[in-house]
């Protein structure tokens, strides 16, 4: 997870069975901290996913067309909607997809587009 520092805020978490140990071997030097951590409040509910994708390109003289095939699977959490960046100029035709609720293309500041899926509710 990345954030900006002005944006991301210290959280607490309960520690136990805290032990530090280290050592120089063979002129490198191991630092080893374990613990036993229960987690902040919320920690159950965050969206933890993976992401495969697969990508083809048909190219004639005419045009350029590009087909993806996107896979998320929660691993935690439930997820309301997948923004995914859109670098050029081409034109989202369709998003197609079992567990497809909807999707759309947002304008956002600057002229960036995003393309947000949104998964059905199990």
């Amino acid at each position: 997870m990345l954030c900006a520092p002005s944006v991301c805020t210290a959280a607490a978490a309960e520690v136990k069975d805290l032990t530090i140990n280290g050592g120089v071997q063979d002129g490198k030097a191991r630092l080893v901290i374990e613990a036993l951590l229960n987690g902040v409040p919320g920690d159950r509910e965050r969206l933890l996913f993976s992401t495969a994708i697969e990508h083809s390109m048909r190219v004639s003289r005419e045009k350029v067309q590009h087909t993806f095939g996107v896979t998320f699977e929660l691993l935690q959490g439930e997820a309301k909607e997948f923004p995914l960046t859109l670098a050029g100029e081409g034109e989202v035709i369709k998003v197609t997809g079992e567990n497809l609720q909807d999707w759309s293309v947002r304008q956002e500041a600057g002229g960036t587009r995003v393309l947000v899926l949104r998964p059905r509710r199990a």
